[in-house]
């Protein structure tokens, strides 16, 4: 024969929406066992039979932000049993289908300030999850979608001067410990104002700082002056030439838009500065330009451009004072 349990819950008055339970446990086996019941009382607990409600203000739908910016979020919760770190805040950059968790842990203290992700996007909602002390949940999200704008660029290239045989460039300045932790392109004549600084170099592969310059123009190359310059950051390029962040790890991004063709610029402190020959390939919301791959690809071609190994054109080096020429006295009164 088989054991079995009666197990039966009564319950008291109701306190808010908490019940106090009293819980008798009878447990019964078959006589033919040598067993008689017996029955238990345990003392009172708690329990919660009440959802957090969570109403999201915003963002609601409608606004827009940077990548990357502060993105505030604002909500109510009402629960009983919320208590230490009840609140988690989720951010979707494809209209809620898929949601990532920003920040966890934060006290039901709104609003707050969390970072948008480096995701361009038109579709973009927040959902914010309280969860109580019992384990339940509730939560609410964006009523509409927002947008996260910016730009977000991936380049490549290579600098002529520390190219290696296996066509990597080397890190003598990075693990000679020459690397500025300050962007060195305050001075004559890029005059940048830019106050990107690092505590220390984040990679061991990391090259030099270098100075990126976006412009825009409805036309081409030959239309991109320098007052159609829209922004400019220093990044770092690294052996394997590709330019991030000061992070080290992301692509480099900027807070500007733009509805027109992008033409980049790439400056180094002692080469001679790099043009693309054509606009920037805009593909998944990045946009991407590669100067290694041939002479066209900089603006000027085979006069702008060094070719460093087979097939592999760089960036010419030698210009000392950033003057953009290369003379003899380079190498008479700047290097000697």
């Amino acid at each position: 024969m088989m054991n079995f349990h009666i197990a039966t819950i009564k319950n008291k008055q109701p306190i808010k929406n908490f019940y106090t339970l009293l819980l008798i446990i009878l447990a019964l086996k078959p006589a033919m066992m040598g067993q008689v019941p017996f029955s238990g009382t345990s003392g009172n607990f708690t329990t919660d039979s009440k959802l957090p409600i969570v109403i999201l203000m915003s963002p609601n739908g409608g606004e827009s932000y940077y990548i990357t910016d502060p993105l505030p979020v604002e909500w109510t919760t009402t629960d009983d049993g919320l208590s230490g770190g009840p609140i988690t805040i989720l951010v979707s950059t494809d209209g809620g289908v898929n949601y990532n968790a920003v920040a966890s842990g934060l006290p039901n203290a709104s609003p707050v300030n969390v970072t948008a992700p480096l995701v361009m996007t038109n579709q973009a909602k927040v959902k914010v999850i309280a969860q109580d002390i019992f384990g339940l949940t509730g939560y609410d999200e964006s009523n509409g979608i927002f947008s996260l704008q910016g730009i977000i660029v991936n380049l490549k290239a290579y600098l002529e001067s520390p190219i290696l045989p296996d066509s990597s460039m080397r890190t003598d300045l990075n693990s000679g410990g020459y690397i500025p932790l300050l962007q060195p392109y305050y001075l004559p004549p890029w005059n940048y104002t830019g106050t990107e600084s690092v505590i220390s170099i984040p990679n061991p592969d990391v090259v030099d700082w270098v100075l990126v310059e976006l412009g825009e123009t409805v036309g081409d190359a030959t239309t991109a002056y320098a007052d159609n310059v829209i922004a400019r950051q220093a990044d770092f390029v690294f052996k394997n030439v590709i330019i991030t962040s000061i992070d080290g790890v992301s692509s480099m991004f900027f807070h500007t838009t733009s509805s027109q063709n992008l033409f980049a610029v790439v400056w180094h402190r002692n080469h001679i500065p790099v043009h693309s020959a054509t606009s920037l390939v805009l593909s998944n919301g990045n946009y991407n330009y590669n100067f290694t791959s041939n002479e066209n690809k900089a603006y000027g071609g085979a006069l702008a451009y060094m070719e460093i190994g087979l097939g592999i054109r760089g960036m010419i080096t030698g210009d000392g004072d950033a003057n953009g020429v290369i003379n003899s006295m380079h190498k008479s009164e700047i290097y000697n």
